[in-house]
C-alpha cells in the first residue's frame, strides 16, 4: 500500500475537516494496513508532519485518529502517542475531540470518552498513589521502629560480650546508645567500666533522634 498516498489523503481530509471521508482512504478498515501506516509515522513521515502548519498538523492528528478508528483503534500501537506531543493543544480541544469521536487513544486514556473524564480518572489515580505512598511510609516507619526496639534490646548483650561489630550493626539499626545496663548505669558508663573504650566511643558518636528507640 502506498503510504505516501494515505498520508496525503489524511492531510487533505484534516484540512477540510471531512472526517467521514476517512473510509475512502486506502487501507481503511484493514487492521494490517492501518497498523503498518501508524508504525510508519514513527520515522518516515515525521519530517513531513513537522512541515505542516500548526493548524494542519492538528487536523492531521485528528484524521489519523479517525483512520485508526476504522479498525476500532490500535491499542498500544496507536500513532497518537507519538503525534499528540507534536501539536499545540493548550485547551485540550483536540484530545477531547479524539476521545469523544474515536477509540484510537483509549488505551492510554483509561477508556475515557472526554478530556474531563480523563482528568477525573487521572486525579483519582493520583489520589490513590498518594494514599498508597503514605501507607507505605507508615509501614516503613513501623518496621523501622520495630527494628530499632529489637536492636536496643540486644545492645547491652553485645556490649557485655565486647562485640564491637555487633554494636556497630545494632546502632545502624537504630539501637538507643543512651540506654542503661541492668545495674542502672548508662551503657557508655558500663562500657568504660569494663575497659571497652572503643565501644564507649561508638556509643558517644552514635546518632540520636527519631531513629533511635
Amino acid at each position: 500500500m502506498p503510504f505516501t498516498k494515505v498520508f496525503e489523503c489524511l492531510v487533505r481530509i484534516g484540512q477540510y475537516g471531512n472526517y467521514p471521508a476517512i473510509t475512502d482512504v486506502p487501507g481503511a478498515g484493514n487492521p494490517e494496513c492501518v497498523i503498518r501506516f501508524s508504525n510508519s509515522l514513527l520515522g518516515t513521515f515525521l519530517a513531513d508532519i513537522a512541515r505542516l502548519s500548526p493548524s494542519d498538523r492538528a487536523a492531521f492528528v485528528k484524521a489519523v485518529a479517525a483512520y485508526e478508528d476504522t479498525v476500532g483503534g490500535l491499542g498500544s500501537v496507536t500513532a497518537l502517542q507519538r503525534l499528540l506531543p507534536l501539536i499545540q493543544d493548550d485547551d485540550h480541544a483536540i484530545l477531547d475531540w479524539i476521545l469523544s469521536n474515536t477509540k484510537s487513544y483509549r488505551y492510554y486514556s483509561y477508556d475515557a470518552r472526554s478530556y474531563a473524564e480523563l482528568s477525573g480518572i487521572k486525579q483519582a489515580h493520583a489520589a490513590r498513589r498518594a494514599l498508597n505512598e503514605q501507607r507505605e511510609r507508615e509501614r516503613e516507619a513501623i518496621a523501622k521502629s520495630f527494628r530499632a526496639k529489637k536492636a536496643s534490646a540486644n545492645l547491652f548483650n553485645a556490649i557485655r560480650r565486647g562485640d564491637t561489630k555487633a554494636v556497630e550493626a545494632l546502632l545502624r539499626q537504630g539501637a538507643n546508645p543512651d540506654g542503661v545496663s541492668p545495674d542502672g548505669a548508662s551503657l557508655i558508663q558500663y562500657a568504660e567500666r569494663c575497659g571497652m573504650s572503643d565501644i564507649a566511643a561508638l556509643l558517644r558518636s552514635a546518632p540520636r533522634g527519631a531513629n533511635t528507640v
